[in-house]
């Protein structure tokens, strides 16, 4: 198909609404989404351009139905698994947006550090394949001269996603959790007042927040207290059978292929780590 101009007349006011969506969350301050004791939360783990287990997820959040039920996605960009150099995983960023849109009080995009390292140019490579290139020839080829402009907005978007969740239950959602000694500074106060510009930096509790990962049980315990957590619910790191539980606070998910789970909870009771896996489902049974 040839990229045409009318394509990014849609899609950049597509992203700069749900871009103010973000901004005017009512549950969102700063970098926090922040959930009370009543309803349901739905949390994926990466999804890495399976636009198969996106559509998947929004059957199952069925979140017209249940406006009491919220939807946190991560990690969208970036196929893991694609056959050529030309991603195309920027069609989930468009189909999140318009989740977030039609639903700006349910839906949560947090940032995962591929995002991050879109929005400061790091590059990440997989299997001999730069991410960062495809995905922007992915864009070239959607949108032609206009692929800058819109991804330009993509990084307006991704700049205002939150990067953590908290529940009065007793739950953190984030993309991944800092090694033990690079916790300093990073407390909830910090997500609720933290800058973009203090925020998006190569250095910092940001980036050790999506980027790190140390699964020790002292270095799980020492987050938790800070995050006054029972239970640290991640991606970030891949998982055969869709899961993985390394110590007494982790949950890992993982949501990008056929094994991929995800988890349905209740925020109206108290949770610990044991209940929590009872309400993890497979996408596929």
């Amino acid at each position: 198909m040839t990229p045409t101009k009318n394509a990014a007349d849609h899609t950049i006011p597509l992203i700069r609404a749900a871009t103010q969506a973000t901004r005017t969350d009512p549950f969102q301050s700063g970098f926090l989404i922040e959930l009370p004791s009543e309803g349901e939360l739905l949390v994926t783990g990466d999804i890495h351009g399976n636009g198969g287990n996106l559509q998947r997820i929004v059957q199952v959040a069925d979140l017209g139905r249940c406006p009491g039920r919220h939807l946190v996605l991560q990690e969208l960009v970036h196929e893991l698994q694609a056959v050529d150099d030309v991603c195309r995983s920027y069609r989930l960023v468009e189909i999140a947006a318009q989740l977030k849109c039609a639903y700006p009080k349910q839906v949560h995009i947090l940032l995962g550090n591929h995002e991050f390292a879109e929005c400061l140019g790091l590059e990440i490579g997989k299997r001999g394949r730069e991410l960062n290139a495809a995905f922007a020839d992915g864009l070239r080829a959607a949108y032609g001269e206009s692929w800058e402009e819109v991804k330009a907005a993509y990084h307006e978007f991704w700049t205002s996603s939150p990067l953590a969740v908290h529940t009065s239950n007793g739950l953190f959602v984030s993309h991944s959790t800092p090694h033990l000694d690079r916790m300093d500074g990073l407390t909830l106060e910090y997500l609720r007042t933290a800058t973009v510009a203090d925020a998006f930096r190569r250095e910092g509790p940001v980036f050790s927040l999506l980027w790190d990962r140390d699964y020790r049980p002292e270095a799980a315990e020492a987050f938790a207290r800070r995050m006054q957590a029972e239970v640290l619910l991640v991606g970030h790191t891949a998982c055969t059978d869709g899961m993985r539980v390394p110590n007494n606070r982790h949950i890992i998910l993982d949501s990008k292929d056929m094994e991929g789970r995800y988890v349905l909870l209740p925020l109206d009771r108290e949770l610990d780590q044991r209940r929590v896996l009872a309400y993890v489902h497979r996408l596929y049974r």
